[in-house]
């Protein structure tokens, strides 16, 4: 039974780090459904931690593009944490929530499939359409739970997980609406483990991002690097130099990183096979070096400097090509252990 009569729970142990908001509306659903993970353990269960995805240049801000991928997550946590899930409208179609004629659709056709979601106590998981909160800050890329509708007027509320302020309605179309019809059976280290690095291995092939044409990993950091090191404006839809995007991205890439070390750090004890235990202490290394080279360049006073120029800039490209190339071996190691 899922109770979210009232606010949700986001507080899960091991959010230290920039929390994805992804991550704490799937936690908080487990955790009403009495099933609660540990952050770390959600990240790297769903394959989260090891994904650094490069959307294509019409995404606009680089720290958006760098964010791409997180619906597929959603898509692939079916099996990874043992739910029920049942999406409300096609992946792939970012962007809708701006768009009038995507809206009416919305309305028509998926509105009253969420309105009977809820009325059977079904959360909604949501990704965008979020108000600003009390204090002016955006919500509109923030994942959250949607609890409560009003058919009359045709609007949904909960929370969002970027804010905590009290339930708000949507003020647009969510890009991406999945109802929890179920949580099953908590899955256990032995089958969390492996299938956590199965996902990470994955990524790259994925099929739902290849036909997003988003970059996964080493390709996605080298893209990255290029667009930070070229001559075009670092961040037009910012509108400034682009240092916040770049510090945004290396504080989650930060974050993530620490969880895929922490997962494997929690769960290695659990593996099944010699192969499995060496492939632990293999990305372990390779994990650590990446947060320690992480936790060197990511200060936000040193990288607002750095964006101050081009040279300077040129300087940030090659530390996150430093990065790439960790990516590399990690990528590599997962396919030599698990066939990819």
């Amino acid at each position: 039974m899922i109770k979210l009569d009232n606010e949700p729970d986001f507080q899960l142990t091991g959010t230290d780090h920039g929390p994805e908001t992804l991550l704490l509306a799937l936690g908080a659903v487990l955790n009403a459904a009495g099933r609660p993970m540990h952050y770390h353990d959600l990240a790297g269960a769903t394959g989260l931690a090891f994904l650094f995805a490069w959307a294509p240049d019409d995404a606009g801000c680089l720290a958006r593009r760098g964010q791409a991928g997180r619906e597929v997550v959603l898509t692939r946590a079916n099996d990874a944490l043992n739910l029920v899930m049942r999406p409300f409208h096609p992946r792939g179609l970012d962007g809708g929530a701006s768009c009038g004629r995507f809206e009416k659709h919305f309305v028509d056709s998926y509105a009253p499939l969420m309105a009977g979601a809820i009325g059977h106590g079904q959360p909604l998981l949501a990704w965008g359409g979020w108000p600003e909160d009390d204090k002016g800050a955006a919500r509109v890329h923030s994942w959250g739970v949607l609890t409560r509708c009003d058919p009359a007027a045709g609007r949904f509320g909960g929370w969002s997980a970027e804010s905590l302020d009290g339930p708000a309605w949507l003020a647009a179309p969510p890009r991406v609406v999945d109802a929890v019809e179920a949580v099953l059976e908590p899955v256990p280290p032995s089958r969390m483990l492996p299938g956590g690095l199965r996902l990470a291995a994955g990524w790259r092939r994925d099929p739902l991002l290849v036909a997003q044409g988003v970059a996964v990993g080493t390709e996605a950091m080298r893209q990255w690097a290029a667009a930070v090191g070229g001559s075009e404006p670092i961040c037009p839809a910012c509108g400034d130099d682009g240092w916040r995007c770049q510090h945004a991205l290396l504080e989650g890439l930060y974050a993530a990183r620490v969880s895929a070390y922490e997962f494997i750090y929690r769960n290695a004890e659990s593996a099944a096979s010699a192969a499995m235990r060496e492939l632990c202490q293999r990305l372990e290394g390779s994990l650590g070096a990446q947060v320690e080279l992480l936790a060197e360049i990511k200060d936000a006073s040193a990288v607002r400097a750095s964006m101050a120029n081009g040279s300077s800039r040129i300087a940030v490209a090659g530390e996150i090509a430093r990065l790439a190339e960790l990516e590399s071996q990690i990528e590599q190691d997962l396919d030599s252990a698990l066939g990819a």
